[in-house]
């Protein structure tokens, strides 16, 4: 047994229902449920970060169609970045501080049109080690020599204490 359904007019009919069977042209009020997002929660400066998202089973895909044969996925990094498609890496390369946070976005677009965005924050952090300060020549030996300092004065000190000694 087949079963046709013809929808004639623009906007006669919004829904229909038959023993079972169910047709509905109102877009669904969560386009993006039933979403899978991976976007890990923290990264290094440099290191090359996987994105992916699979949005087979959402409502939109169940609605509008399949989003992987439109092909519309466009991924935001929050660096000025951007990318298309379900797998994505990208690279953060801003290193100028020990931790910045970066709102990624992913935005599909199903056939037909319509367009619903989600998406992260991802923790970006830096190789910048603590800071050391730079010491100069002069301050090497001045403690070389308040050293030697020390070291005569004590011996001074001996000496001075025990006159009578033979060293």
């Amino acid at each position: 047994m087949s079963l046709r359904v013809l929808v004639a007019g623009s906007g006669e009919f919004d829904a229909a229902e038959s023993r079972g069977f169910s047709f509905s042209r109102t877009p669904p009020e969560c386009p993006l449920c039933n979403i899978e997002l991976e976007i890990p929660e923290s990264a290094k400066v440099g290191e090359n970060v996987g994105f992916r998202v699979i949005a087979d089973d959402t409502l939109g895909a169940r609605f509008w169609g399949d989003v992987d044969s439109h092909g519309n996925i466009t991924w935001n990094f929050g660096d000025g970045e951007s990318a298309t498609g379900t797998f994505v890496y990208h690279e953060f390369s801003e290193a100028d501080v020990a931790e910045k946070p970066y709102g990624v976005t992913v935005c599909i677009e199903y056939p037909g049109g319509a367009t619903f965005c989600d998406g992260a924050v991802i923790m970006i952090e830096s190789d910048v080690g603590p800071v050391t300060p730079e010491v100069s020549e002069w301050a090497v030996e001045g403690s070389v020599l308040v050293f030697l300092l020390v070291v005569f004065l004590v011996i001074v000190v001996i000496v001075a204490r025990y006159p009578n000694r033979s060293w």
